[in-house]
């Protein structure tokens, strides 16, 4: 089963996508931040530790790391139940009665299809930050300056050649072509 959207829902959807994106990749930074001040915190240069010791390290660092991606799972399942509230007032609003079939979530054809649609997002974005770079690249000072630089001498190099024919003979072959 496909599900066919206009060209504007698309573009919700794919925006939902980047924000859902953005806050995973909040999420990992605090996580990776709860380990790195763990680390500094509890770990001391040139201390050894004992078996039970590290134990206890891995088993306080594994309760915390639990902690913080049980919340950051119930914010996410949050977020998604108030984005259906809002959708689904919405269309209230509008006069329209919608139900939402929770089995479809589970459809790995589903999934895989918004996948796909995450992975076309990201790479239509890096398609334009690389179009951007070029961009700027190509009106950067170092880059005009360069490129005045390279013509500057291709002329240089033309109007030696041109006073070099005058004590060369043209029947010589020239270094550059042997």
């Amino acid at each position: 089963m496909s599900i066919a959207l206009s060209d504007e829902a698309e573009l919700q959807v794919q925006g939902y996508l980047r924000f859902a994106n953005l806050k995973r990749e909040q999420h990992v930074r605090e996580v990776v931040s709860t380990i790195s001040d763990f680390k500094s915190s509890r770990i001391r240069e040139g201390e050894m530790y004992n078996f039970r010791e590290l134990l206890a390290l891995f088993s306080e660092l594994e309760q915390e790391a639990r902690q913080l991606i049980e919340k950051e799972i119930q914010d996410a399942y949050h977020t998604n139940a108030l984005l259906v509230k809002l959708l689904l007032g919405q269309a209230q609003a509008a006069g329209v009665e919608l139900a939402v079939d929770t089995n479809q979530l589970e459809n790995e054809f589903l999934l895989k299809q918004a996948a796909r649609n995450q992975v076309a997002l990201q790479e239509k974005e890096l398609r334009a930050a690389s179009e951007a770079a070029a961009g700027k690249l190509a009106d950067s000072k170092q880059f005009t300056q360069m490129k005045a630089l390279m013509q500057a001498k291709s002329q240089e190099v033309a109007a030696l050649r041109k006073r070099l024919e005058k004590y060369e003979p043209h029947n010589v072959p020239s270094a550059d072509t042997a």
